[in-house]
């Protein structure tokens, strides 16, 4: 449960500082606070599937949300079902890289 808490947070201390800029800078930012809703969903529900190795990656990751969106800004993902297989590939992304990186073994 620490994950999705972290995910929580992360999202928002996200809006919250946007929150505290101007409205040109919101409206200017809304397609990544749409985006960044969206990816919310996608964790939080990959999280209730998540073995506890592979958590234990992700908890291990700096500032997961922002890491997650530009993954998916680089894949020039769009639409839903991709943005969650977008998702899926990025996570597997960072825990083969733990992996191959710190030698950690039975980590799928």
């Amino acid at each position: 449960m620490m994950l999705l808490d972290k995910i929580n947070y992360e999202f928002k201390c996200f809006f919250l500082d946007l929150m505290r800029t101007s409205k040109e800078n919101i409206f200017a930012h809304s397609a990544e606070i749409e985006t960044k809703k969206k990816l919310l969903l996608h964790l939080q529900s990959m999280v209730e599937n998540m073995d506890e190795d592979a958590e234990r990656v992700l908890l291990l990751q700096n500032n997961l949300l922002e890491s997650a969106y530009c993954y998916i800004k680089d894949m020039n993902t769009e639409s839903d079902a991709d943005l969650k297989e977008t998702v899926g590939k990025w996570k597997d992304f960072l825990i083969q890289e733990n992996i191959n990186t710190k030698g950690l073994r039975g980590v799928p």
